[in-house]
């Protein structure tokens, strides 16, 4: 179907952005190539979000970020809404943008 031909194509660009952004920490500072932020470092900092009280905190840049500089990375399992279990704490669970639908799970284990 049109819908799985889309998701393992962009399974495929994931696994290679996810491959990129676990390479990037040990090449920071080779060629000039930033690397993501951490709350350590305060490059992203968490702030009451913006969207209104009821949207809880947020991640925010906590420097000026140039276009294409990786901003931070979010690990855990990448799945779809139909893999998450019933009654699932979604509380960590971020959306990939344009993915067709891929989740990140990044709760801590």
């Amino acid at each position: 179907s049109l819908r799985a031909e889309r998701a393992a194509s962009n399974e495929r660009e994931i696994a290679h952005l996810l491959a990129a952004t676990e390479r990037a920490p040990a090449e920071a500072g080779q060629g000039g190539e930033a690397r993501p932020g951490t709350l350590a470092d305060g490059r992203v900092v968490v702030a009451p979000s913006r969207l209104g009280a009821a949207a809880g905190l947020g991640l925010f840049a906590g420097v000026d970020i140039r276009r294409g500089e990786p901003i931070t990375t979010y690990d855990g399992p990448v799945l779809y809404r139909e893999q998450l279990p019933r009654g699932h704490d979604v509380s960590y669970v971020l959306r990939v943008p344009d993915s067709g639908g891929a989740l990140i799970d990044g709760k801590p284990v």
